[in-house]
């Protein structure tokens, strides 16, 4: 996966191919060629330059090339640093501030809860998780992959901790987020429910 870093660089250099060739189609090409309130003398323009008309034409094309992806890494950037402040605010228990990252009433997929989704306020969550953390002191979740998908963001991970019981355990889960304007509105996680019966402490992701 290409590190923030990375992905700013990349950004950065597509931002000045955009600049530059923005620039010269512009100011170069259009604004040369044209002349206010004479189609005619335009048209005389272009055609006795072809060849720069062309080149404008070119960096046009350019230009929009290079933006659209710069618009997609920017999105996914944020997207990516919004769900590992999520993980992080997790794994250090800071249930409040890991509720507040949820729009007010989001939809959750939790096998824990059936099969169909539900909507759920930010209270909920923060009950649902500080509830969790008193059966599971030790919760801890290990992101092993994110996959990115317009809004979407697909986050494959294990949780781990100790049962009620006192047994260890380690769940894989696969959970998709969907992100609008810096708000997780979605919440679609998956995993084996087969132990809930036998322990009756999963009640998270």
């Amino acid at each position: 996966m290409i590190s923030n870093k990375n992905l700013a660089r990349i950004a950065g250099l597509l931002y000045l191919i955009v600049i530059a060739t923005g620039l010269f189609a512009e100011v170069f090409v259009r604004q040369a060629f044209k002349v206010l309130g004479d189609a005619l003398a335009t048209a005389n323009n272009i055609q006795s330059s072809e060849m720069l008309y062309r080149w404008g034409f070119v960096a046009d094309l350019i230009n929009f090339v290079c933006g659209l992806p710069v618009v997609l890494m920017d999105d996914t950037a944020i997207n990516k640093t919004l769900i590992d402040k999520y993980f992080q605010l997790f794994n250090n228990h800071e249930w409040p501030a890991m509720a507040d990252m949820y729009i007010e009433q989001p939809e959750i997929k939790d096998p824990a809860y059936g099969i169909k989704n539900i909507k759920m306020t930010k209270a909920d969550i923060l009950n649902k998780y500080t509830e969790l953390n008193q059966m599971i002191p030790d919760v801890h979740d290990n992101v092993i992959k994110m996959y990115h998908a317009g809004d979407n963001v697909i986050v494959e991970f294990e949780s781990s901790g100790t049962a009620p019981d006192g047994s260890k355990f380690v769940l894989p889960i696969c959970t998709i987020f969907e992100i609008k304007d810096g708000k997780i509105t979605k919440d679609l996680t998956y995993y084996d429910n087969f132990e809930d019966e036998q322990k009756g402490f999963l009640n998270k992701k």
